[in-house]
């Protein structure tokens, strides 16, 4: 064979390498983008979760400063958030026990207070959080103890 017919051949074959390497190419760019947008999209979903968190957290602190038992319903709002509870009795009121067994000067009662949360722009937030409530049975008396 001649050299001429030996150099065609491999241009040829070097041009369909070309091919194969774009197709190759592109197929793992097509593969990187589509990577690069879920990592994104994961991002802002974890961004979203994690403001509502905080927004748990900051209507779970506001909720502990109010007196439940004499505000069972409310709302109020705080910077962006619209906040809403509602107190519901779970038990009744019982005396608490003391180590004598005697009744103390205390009657509990369990209630459950559901919170409701509202950022604009976002879906409603709702939990629920189970406390115990006091309130005293004996009246306090102002006379010194001897």
């Amino acid at each position: 064979m001649s050299a001429v017919g030996v150099r065609s051949r491999e241009a040829g074959f070097g041009v369909l390498e070309a091919i194969v390497a774009t197709v190759i190419m592109a197929g793992l760019g097509v593969a990187l983008l589509a990577w690069t947008q879920q990592s994104i999209a994961d991002l802002s979903r974890i961004a979203q979760v994690q403001q509502a968190v905080a927004d748990q957290r900051l209507a779970l602190a506001h909720v502990q400063t109010v007196d439940l038992v004499t505000q069972p319903e409310g709302d109020e709002r705080i910077g962006e958030l619209e906040l809403r509870w509602k107190v519901v009795q779970a038990s009744p009121w019982v005396p608490n026990a003391t180590p004598g067994g005697v009744p103390g000067p205390w009657l509990l009662a369990r209630f459950e207070t559901q919170v409701s949360i509202l950022r604009v722009g976002q879906p409603r937030t709702e939990f629920a959080v189970k406390l115990l409530a006091r309130k005293r049975s004996v009246p306090v008396s102002m006379e010194p103890a001897l």
